[in-house]
C-alpha cells in the first residue's frame, strides 16, 4: 500500500490509514485488517509508518495528529491478545462527532483467519464505516456506496451484543447505529431509516446514566436531535420541537466551561433547528438562531478550525437573510457579508462542496435584493456552487441551487433579457433530476409549478408548446399538492392551469378549453356559493365557455350566458364591483348576440 494522502477527504471513497502499533513488529494485525478490507467499493486503504499506543484513553495526541498529517477519514490499528487467541481492534476517525479511541473491539484470531473470515470481514467493514460515517455528511454518493451492505450487520450487533466481541456496553454500538442510520436516511432519502435512527438512539439514552456519565449521555442526546431534525426535514410535523428539546437537554450538561467544542457543535445544531421552525414565520426562533449560531462562532473560530467556522458562518447568513425577508432591512447587509465571508476563506480546491454553499447562500441573499446587479451576482454565484455540485453526489443542494438560478434567471428575463427564460426552464427542469416526488414530494411539486409559472412566460410570448409544457408540469404538481392538503395552494395551481388552458385554447384548441372550463368547475366547488371569490370564478368560467362558443359550440354557448348571470347576480349587491358588473355584462351581451346569430 501506498503512503498516506495529503488534503482533505475525498468525495468518492473512504480513506482509511493502517498504522503499526508500538512493540508489534510481526504486521500479523494489519495483515489481517488488509484482506478484510482491501477491494471493497468506496475503500481507499493504505498503510503508514507512524506507530501509535495501544491504550484505552480518549483520542491519543498521536491518533490526533495522525488523522491531521494523513488526510484519512479513518485510522485503525490493533494487537494480538490473550496470548494471541483475539485480535484487539482501535479505531480513530477524523471528525469530532464522537470519540471511539478508547473503546477497544476484540475478535477472535482463529475465527478472523479461518472459517469465519466473511463474518470477520463484514463486522471490520461494518465498524470501520459506522465509526467514519459522520465524515459521510455530504459525500451522498460514496455513503449510498458503503453505507446499504453495513446497516444489516450493525443492526445484528446491536441487537445481539455478544457477536460483536467488543470490550465495553451496548450502548457504544447502539450510539454508532444510530448516527450510521441518521447519515444513510440523508444519502438514501429515506424516511424510515431516519426514523429507526431516533428509536435506535433512544434505546442508546436508555442504557446511559445522566449523573454518572453525562460526557456520554450529552454526546448521544445532541445526536438524537440530529436525528429528529433530520426526520423533521422529511416531513415529519412533529419531529422539530422534539429535536430543539434534545439540543437543550444535550446542553444542560454539554456547557461552554466543562466541554466548550462539543458545547459550541451542539449550539451550532440548535441553531440549525430553531432556523428551520423560523422558516413558518417564527421570528423569535429565528433570532434565538442567530444567537445559537454566534455562541458556538466565540468557540469555532476561523483560527481554530477554518471549516467549522465557515459552516457556521454559511448557517447563520441563512437565518440572517430570512429575518431580513420578515423586514428586519438592517440584516441584508449582514446576511450577505457574512456568506461572502464564509466563501473568501474556503479553500475551493480542497473544501469544494463547503465552498459551493457558500457561493448558494451568497446567491440567495443577493436573489432576495433584487436589483438588477444583484441578480445578475446571484446567477454567478449559483453557476459557480453548480461548477462544484453534482446531481448524483449532492442531489438535494444541487437541486437547491438549480432551483435558486431558474428564479434569478426568471427575474432577469422580466428585465428585458431575452436569453433568460429559456435558461431558467433547463434549471427548473434540471432541479427535477434532484427534487423527486418519491422522496421530497413538497420541492419536487413547487419546482413542477415554478417550471410551469416559467414555461407560461415563454407562451405569452407566442410559444404555444412552451403553453402546453406548462400545462403538463401544473398537472404534476397538482398530483401531490391536492385539495385535502392545502385548499389555498391548491385554488391557485388550478386558476394557473386554467388560465395557461384557456391561452391555449385561443389558438383554436376547443379540447383545451374543455380542459380549462373542468379546472374552474372544479374551483367553484371549494367556493361558498353566491360569494365574491365564486363570482370571480364564475366569470372566468364563462369567458372560457364563451370561447368555445365562438368555436360553434352552441351548448357552451347557453352555458356562458348563465354562467355570466350568475356572476352578474353577486357583484350587482356589492357597490364597490361597479367595474367587475360592467365586464360581466359586456360579455353576457357578446353571448347573447352570438347565440342570435346562430
Amino acid at each position: 500500500m501506498d503512503e498516506p494522502w495529503a488534503g482533505l477527504a475525498a468525495p468518492d471513497r473512504l480513506r482509511v490509514l493502517l498504522a503499526p502499533i508500538d512493540g508489534d513488529a510481526s504486521g500479523d494485525v494489519l495483515r489481517l485488517i488488509a484482506r478484510a478490507l482491501e477491494g471493497q467499493a468506496g475503500f481507499d486503504l493504505r498503510q503508514g509508518s507512524t506507530r501509535l499506543p495501544m491504550r484505552t484513553a480518549v483520542m491519543t495526541p498521536e491518533a490526533e495528529a495522525l488523522l491531521t498529517e494523513s488526510g484519512a477519514d479513518l485510522v485503525i490499528w490493533g494487537q494480538l491478545a490473550e496470548g494471541g487467541a483475539a485480535v484487539m481492534l482501535r479505531f480513530a476517525a477524523g471528525h469530532a462527532s464522537f470519540d471511539l479511541t478508547g473503546h477497544a473491539w476484540r475478535f477472535g484470531r482463529e475465527e478472523a483467519q479461518a472459517g469465519d473470515r466473511a463474518e470477520f470481514a463484514a463486522q471490520l467493514r461494518a465498524l470501520a464505516v459506522s465509526i467514519a460515517t459522520p465524515g459521510l455528511l455530504r459525500r451522498n454518493s460514496l455513503a449510498a456506496t458503503l453505507l446499504p451492505p453495513v446497516l444489516p450487520v450493525l443492526r445484528a450487533l446491536a441487537s445481539a451484543p455478544a457477536r460483536g466481541r467488543e470490550v465495553g456496553s451496548i450502548t457504544v454500538l447502539l450510539w454508532i447505529t444510530g448516527v450510521t442510520l441518521t447519515v444513510a436516511g440523508d444519502a438514501m432519502r429515506d424516511k424510515a431509516l431516519n426514523q429507526e435512527a431516533v428509536d435506535v438512539l433512544r434505546l442508546a439514552i436508555d442504557e446511559v446514566s445522566r449523573t454518572g456519565a453525562p460526557e456520554t449521555w450529552g454526546a448521544l442526546m445532541n445526536h438524537l436531535g440530529n436525528a429528529l431534525r433530520r426526520l423533521a426535514q422529511a416531513g415529519d410535523a412533529t419531529a422539530l420541537n422534539a429535536a430543539i428539546d434534545a439540543y437543550r437537554l444535550a446542553l444542560s450538561v454539554r456547557t461552554r466551561e466543562s466541554a466548550p467544542h462539543a458545547w459550541a457543535a451542539t449550539r451550532a445544531s440548535l441553531g440549525r433547528a430553531l432556523d428551520l421552525l423560523g422558516e413558518s414565520g417564527d421570528d423569535q426562533a429565528l433570532r434565538e438562531a442567530v444567537d445559537a449560531f454566534r455562541d458556538a462562532l466565540a468557540i469555532r473560530t476561523r483560527d481554530r478550525s477554518e471549516i467549522d467556522w465557515a459552516t457556521t458562518q454559511i448557517d447563520l447568513s441563512r437565518t440572517l437573510l430570512l429575518l431580513a425577508a420578515m423586514g428586519d432591512d438592517l440584516l441584508w447587509d449582514d446576511a450577505l457579508e457574512t456568506a461572502r465571508a464564509a466563501r473568501s476563506v474556503l479553500p475551493r480546491m480542497r473544501a469544494p462542496l463547503l465552498w459551493a454553499m457558500a457561493s448558494l447562500a451568497e446567491g440567495n441573499v443577493l436573489s432576495l435584493i433584487a436589483t438588477p446587479d444583484a441578480y445578475r451576482d446571484a446567477v454567478a454565484a449559483y453557476r459557480g456552487a453548480l461548477e462544484e455540485l453534482t446531481a448524483e453526489s449532492e442531489p438535494l443542494e444541487w437541486a437547491a441551487a438549480q432551483y435558486s438560478l431558474a428564479q434569478a434567471l426568471r427575474a432577469l428575463a422580466r428585465q428585458g433579457d431575452a436569453d433568460a427564460l429559456a435558461d431558467a426552464v433547463a434549471a427548473h427542469r434540471s432541479a427535477l433530476l434532484g427534487y423527486t416526488r418519491e422522496h421530497t414530494p413538497s420541492d419536487w411539486a413547487l419546482t413542477q409549478e415554478q417550471l410551469g409559472d416559467t414555461l407560461a412566460e415563454q407562451g405569452r410570448r407566442g410559444e404555444v408548446n412552451a403553453l402546453r409544457a406548462a400545462a403538463a408540469a401544473y398537472r404534476e404538481a397538482l398530483a401531490v399538492l391536492t385539495r385535502e392538503q392545502s385548499i389555498d395552494e391548491w385554488l391557485a395551481l388550478q386558476e394557473k392551469l386554467g388560465d395557461v388552458l384557456h391561452l391555449i385554447g385561443t389558438h383554436g384548441d376547443s379540447e383545451a378549453l374543455v380542459g380549462a372550463a373542468t379546472a374552474y368547475r372544479e374551483m367553484l366547488q371549494a367556493y361558498e356559493p353566491d360569494g365574491l371569490g365564486w363570482a370571480m370564478i364564475q366569470y372566468t368560467l364563462g369567458t372560457v365557455l364563451l370561447t368555445l362558443g365562438h368555436h360553434g359550440d352552441l351548448e357552451a354557448l347557453r352555458n356562458a350566458i348563465d354562467t355570466f348571470e350568475r356572476a352578474v347576480s353577486v357583484f350587482v349587491r356589492d357597490p364597490e364591483e361597479d367595474e367587475s358588473v360592467a365586464r360581466t355584462e359586456r360579455k353576457l351581451a357578446e353571448a347573447r348576440q352570438l347565440i342570435r346569430r346562430h
